[in-house]
């Protein structure tokens, strides 16, 4: 692991050493490093084979190399100057959690779906109370194949659900007039990834097929947007 991490340090020392090598954004037809294999390589997880491709994308792709500069200092507590231009970028990727926006993290690991960050009314699974020291008790989620989350929309409540449907996931929502019990009309749901639109029905649910990955659901009534859903999909060990 010493070792490890040396071979870390040195490949950042030498990279600041080397600030005048000519570090380009990447290019359309070149693929950047996806977040799970910075984070595998930060853990020292990555495989021996990938390693030398990761530090030889590194030394010369800006954006990846900013992108895994933030993300070692966050774990380091270590405060490095964020470019502006990737600050805007996440702003405009990950939506800010308002009272109007459900924020849904889930972890999918063999059959099981796991609540990571939630900022709704868990449906299901049903928490599990567990004594810890005697008197005192904790709330832990049970593991499921299924979870459903609910949040309220001013008039409109919207209902989540996530299903792990064999080898792909299941995304329903449902939108519910809280004071009628009915289905609210002139609704929209429109399902996005990284800012491009993938899906939408002119109906207060939807059924949606997706991957490992993250979404945005908008809620729209009457052409006016009313609530967004962020779901964060992650595969977990």
């Amino acid at each position: 692991m010493n070792k490890e991490l040396e071979n870390l340090d040195g490949l950042l020392a030498g990279a600041k050493k080397r600030k005048k090598l000519p570090r380009t954004p990447c290019l359309p037809d070149r693929e950047c490093i996806s977040e799970e294999v910075l984070e595998s390589y930060l853990d020292h997880r990555s495989p021996p084979d990938m390693i030398e491709r990761i530090e030889s994308h590194l030394a010369t792709c800006a954006t990846c190399f900013d992108r895994m500069m933030i993300l070692r200092a966050v774990r380091e507590d270590d405060p490095v100057p964020v470019p502006q231009k990737l600050l805007n970028q996440a702003r405009d990727l990950v939506p800010e959690c308002r009272p109007n926006c459900l924020e849904l993290v889930l972890g999918f690991a063999m059959e099981t779906i796991h609540i990571i960050r939630n900022s709704g009314i868990i449906l299901s699974p049903v928490p599990v109370m567990e004594a810890v020291r005697g008197d005192e008790q904790t709330e832990l989620m049970r593991k499921t194949d299924y979870v459903e989350v609910k949040k309220p929309f001013g008039d409109v409540t919207v209902n989540v659900q996530v299903e792990r449907v064999n080898s792909s996931y299941k995304l329903m929502v449902n939108a519910l007039d809280t004071k009628t019990h009915m289905a609210p009309s002139n609704m929209r749901l429109i399902l996005s990834s990284l800012g491009r639109e993938l899906n939408s029905v002119d109906d207060c649910e939807a059924v949606f097929y997706i991957k490992l990955k993250k979404y945005l659901v908008k809620i729209i009534q009457e052409g006016h947007e009313i609530g967004t859903v962020s779901l964060d999909l992650r595969k977990e060990d």
